[in-house]
């Protein structure tokens, strides 16, 4: 994969790994990511922005709902784009965004399902990340690798197989490090605007809420649009580097890190013939 001049190779990674080369790749392409991101995040914080001003109860969680439903096409995009960069290809965001049509209704189908049982576990006072974890190379099963819809879980479970708790302890790394940079940058966005632009986006409004500062985050409008920018922010950079977890499962079970040397060596030779 050539990433900033240097020919990275595809080969086993810790999860640390994964995450530094999800930075370089970012840094790379930091402008069609941001674009891309933009198309979704966009109207979806406009909703949320919206659902904040005029509903009073339970907007902040209509919002978390809204961003994890519609964050899961973003991902399949990035999917797309991220996949054809392994094999050389241009980084396209737009080809990506209109590849998510091919299989929208089946990734409809499996986001619904698994935030339906994610809100199960969570009312258990169970962690869903073992059900993210279990669901979550399902978008580079039906994109990259275009499983046909009758073997998909099977795909996927022959992918999970010896891996599962693995995947779930770099599950955890890679959201706390997304808590980590979502936190880092309010803080970095609140000192930003406290000393340099002269307003507060949050202290100010601590002493008008009398100790109960649970709703400043529940309710207030401009606090919550804030923290779901953010995570709109950070959403590709952990999403990438879940997608190169998928490249070291890959390896770790078949190999794939050969089965790319032998494509990459056809493409030069077939270019030479």
């Amino acid at each position: 994969m050539q990433l900033d001049g240097a020919q990275i190779t595809i080969e086993r990674r810790k999860t640390a790994g994964c995450l530094d080369l999800a930075v370089v790749f970012q840094r790379e392409h930091f402008a069609p990511i941001a674009v891309m991101t933009g198309w979704f995040a966009v109207p979806t914080i406009f909703i949320g922005w919206l659902l904040m001003s005029y509903v009073d109860e339970m907007a902040s969680w209509m919002v978390l709902l809204l961003f994890s439903f519609v964050s899961p096409f973003l991902g399949a995009a990035l999917v797309n784009a991220t996949g054809r960069r392994v094999f050389g290809d241009d980084f396209e965001p737009g080809d990506a965004v209109r590849g998510v049509r091919r299989h929208f209704s089946r990734l409809l189908g499996y986001v619904l399902l698994t935030r339906l049982v994610s809100a199960v576990f969570t009312c258990l006072i169970l962690p869903p990340l073992f059900i993210i974890c279990r669901w979550g190379f399902i978008t580079e099963i039906l994109y990259l690798e275009n499983a046909p819809k009758k073997k998909a879980g099977i795909r996927l479970k022959n992918l999970m197989t010896s891996v599962y708790s693995d995947l779930v302890g770099r599950g955890l790394v890679l959201m706390f490090f997304y808590a980590v940079f979502v936190f880092g940058f309010y803080v970095f966005l609140e000192l930003f605007c406290t000393v340099i632009l002269g307003f507060s986006i949050l202290w100010d409004r601590l002493d008008m809420l009398e100790g109960n500062y649970a709703n400043l985050f529940l309710f207030d409008p401009l606090v919550t649009t804030v923290i779901h920018a953010l995570f709109w922010a950070f959403y590709p950079l952990v999403r990438i580097a879940w997608f190169f977890c998928y490249l070291d499962v890959r390896i770790q079970k078949e190999g794939w890190d050969v089965e790319l040397d032998f494509r990459i060596e056809a493409q030069r030779l077939e270019a030479l013939t």
